[in-house]
């Protein structure tokens, strides 16, 4: 399964919209106001409650003072009743409610009539109510309750995401990258991961100051102990962006750093040697020379794009060694490795 540009398609998201609506199917859900939630959850979810009838939508302001089986009763035609609602002749229904700004006294009403409406559903067929947004005075009542949709995504589920939000033009370490920044950095805000996963080259060397920009968001909080981005960056939090920042790196460019290595090692063992200082780090091999000494060996020997390219390497590889991430100029050079041909054309 892929996400085909649909979040609620992602292997755990789906599986927990496949719970709910069994337990739709059971008479009555509550969904609470989901942080930074993916567009199309209440579609999504009555799309797999195969067999169920959609009836509409009732919205209930603070000027409605009917009683809760009367304003449920009177789309359907049936009778105002809690024994109709929960009966054959609502069954297989299922109806959208939307308490909006309700009173106290609303609020009070809606609970004791939906825990009698949960219990019958328990013992009778008859009509399914679904409240998104539910208030939060219904909520943690002990009534069927959605738990939260960052609690059904996975890293796996995050790295389909990324990789379906990819620019069809690229490939290789950019999209390598871009995909583990997406994963690493933006978390379970699927929205910003699918907006880096697009963005410029440019801004994925950059990827702190393209979420500064980004600006505030109401929906920046912390869940599951994975606090928002936007939460940190307005935070004040640079160090722990940092670090996923620099995991990002670590995962991306250390493969890249080693395979330039050894190309180096291979191209100019004539020139190498492992000399005291060397043998005292425990280097027995010129295999095993890293490369800061590979630079300082070397020095002199290579053209001006050679030396720059080693330059780059060391640094980068310096950086990820004390958990810092790559600077931006040596990360774009790491990228430009393998299609020079694009060098000039990264910020595209």
């Amino acid at each position: 399964m892929t996400a085909q540009g649909n979040p609620w398609l992602l292997p755990g998201p789906d599986r927990w919209l496949e719970d709910l609506a069994e337990q739709l199917r059971c008479g009555l859900l509550l969904l609470p106001p989901l942080a930074a939630a993916p567009d199309g959850l209440v579609a999504a979810l009555l799309a797999r409650c195969r067999g169920l009838h959609d009836c509409g939508e009732i919205r209930c302001g603070p000027r409605d003072t009917r009683p809760p089986a009367s304003i449920l009763a009177e789309p359907l035609g049936c009778a105002p009743t809690l024994d109709a609602l929960a009966s054959a002749t609502c069954d297989q229904q299922v109806m959208i409610l939307r308490l909006a700004d309700v009173s106290p006294a609303q609020g009070l009403s809606w609970l004791i009539f939906l825990r009698r409406f949960a219990q019958a559903r328990r013992e009778n067929p008859g009509l399914c109510v679904l409240l998104p947004d539910a208030p939060a005075a219904l909520c943690g009542q002990g009534l069927p309750c959605a738990d939260d949709w960052r609690n059904s995504l996975s890293r796996g589920d995050r790295v389909i995401w990324a990789e379906e939000n990819l620019p069809r033009d690229r490939s290789g370490l950019a999209a390598e990258l871009a995909v583990a920044l997406a994963v690493e950095l933006c978390g379970w805000r699927l929205d910003l991961a699918a907006e880096l996963a697009r963005a410029s080259v440019e801004d994925l060397t950059r990827p702190l100051d393209w979420l500064a920009r980004r600006g505030s968001d109401g929906a920046a909080e912390t869940g599951k102990g994975d606090a928002c981005p936007l939460a940190l960056c307005r935070g004040g939090d640079s160090a722990q962006l940092r670090r996923r920042v620099w995991r990002a790196h670590l995962f991306t460019f250390f493969p890249k750093l080693e395979e330039q290595r050894l190309d180096f090692i291979d191209r100019y063992r004539k020139r190498l040697r492992v000399d005291k200082h060397l043998s005292s780090l425990g280097v027995s091999s010129v295999e095993d020379i890293e490369l800061g000494a590979l630079r300082h060996q070397l020095r002199g020997a290579l053209d001006r794009d050679s030396a720059d390219l080693l330059d780059a390497l060391a640094r980068l590889r310096n950086r990820l060694a004390h958990r810092q991430p790559g600077e931006p100029q040596d990360c774009r050079t790491v990228l430009a490795i393998r299609d020079p041909q694009q060098r000039h054309g990264l910020g595209c």
